[in-house]
């Protein structure tokens, strides 16, 4: 031992206050990024050696302070402190033995409607509770199970490394309690199979917002899986699917309408009534009208949920060209026939304006 007090220049009855205050002295002389003298590092090296070794810091398993041999086989074994920092998990780190929980998803089918106002819906999602039969101990006879073998029941192990010339530990979870501490053979409950918790159903109501699409989802906190007993529980993730509507199409946060046109208003003009999501308005067209003139009517769309604007509702005009082979040959009252022909698409405006009228 008396090498490692003449490294610091200290006397072999030094006290831990001299070893310390020359090791801070001596660190900061030849430390490497001060001093750049070639052989600055190796005499840092052996300056933090001895003082680890001399206040009982740096002994290895192998080591012992009865046996040179040992403490010379070991002296480049030197624990810096950002490689311990860098390399073990911290105590302040969530506890191995309570895992986070399971999430899970679903998808449900919501109407324009729904979407355009929001809406409050019920609906049933996987769930899983605690097993009754073995309290959450997974055995057959409901007692705990043992402790593991292979960490003692810590939920970690420690695994030296070597980087460079230098050693350090390591601490990881159990590869095979995977952190539960507890051993992983042991009779399994008949109940729930050995999970420690049993499926089940769970009907809850949520409340869906004005403006949810397609791309969309909700997430519930504390409504998903546990993936252990008494884990902490997942989140529920709601996926969202929009029923494709007989009259509107959605084009971002806007509504489209396409409104076909008897050819008889398309050549005189007039006024029509069309339906919104926020009922039926009325609008005035000129004579002459062609296929695909669209009015943009702001404010009548869907609602943005992150800027809270609303998109714009489009009133697009459609005509269908008549299909007279030989018109010099077709009679008038053929004409004026196809002028007033019954056009099954506005027949489904009609019956929406009235079924929806407030």
């Amino acid at each position: 031992m008396k090498k490692y007090y003449d490294i610091l220049n200290l006397n072999t009855n030094a006290t831990q206050d001299e070893i310390k205050s020359a090791y801070r002295n001596l660190s900061k002389k030849y430390h490497p990024d001060i001093n750049k003298d070639k052989d600055s590092e190796n005499k840092f090296k052996e300056i933090k050696n001895a003082y680890e070794i001399l206040t009982n810091k740096s002994k290895s398993p192998f080591q012992s302070s009865n046996n040179s041999y040992y403490e010379a086989k070991y002296t480049n074994e030197v624990k810096f402190d950002f490689f311990n920092d860098l390399f073990t998990y911290n105590d302040s780190y969530p506890n191995f033995s309570k895992p986070p929980g399971t999430d899970s998803q679903i998808k449900i089918e919501i109407t324009l409607e729904e979407s355009f106002n929001g809406c409050r819906k019920k609906i049933d999602i996987d769930w899983n509770d605690v097993c009754n039969k073995c309290n959450g101990n997974k055995t057959i006879d409901g007692s705990p199970i043992e402790a593991c073998g292979h960490c003692s029941g810590n939920g970690y192990t420690y695994q030296r490394k070597s980087i460079g010339n230098n050693f350090v530990g390591i601490k990881q979870r159990c590869f095979d309690c995977q952190g539960s501490k507890k051993s992983s053979i042991y009779d399994r409950c008949t109940s729930c199979n050995g999970r420690g918790f049993v499926k089940s159903t769970k009907n809850i109501t949520i409340d869906i917002p004005a403006g949810t699409k397609n791309e969309h989802c909700l997430i519930i906190k504390n409504y998903g899986l546990l993936s252990e007993p008494y884990s902490y529980r997942g989140s529920l993730i709601v996926n969202f699917e929009i029923k494709k509507h007989d009259l509107f199409t959605v084009e971002g946060f806007s509504l489209r309408l396409k409104f076909p046109l008897y050819w008889k208003e398309a050549l005189l003009g007039g006024e029509i009534e069309f339906p919104t999501l926020k009922g039926s308005f009325k609008q005035k067209f000129e004579p002459f009208i062609c296929s695909g003139e669209k009015v943009v009517l702001p404010g009548l769309g869907l609602l943005d949920p992150s800027s809270r604007k609303t998109g714009d509702f489009i009133l697009e005009f459609t005509l269908e060209t008549p299909k007279i082979e030989n018109i010099q040959n077709c009679a008038i009252s053929d004409v004026d026939l196809y002028l007033n022909k019954t056009i099954v698409d506005r027949e489904k405006i009609d019956k929406y304006i009235k079924e929806n009228k407030k």
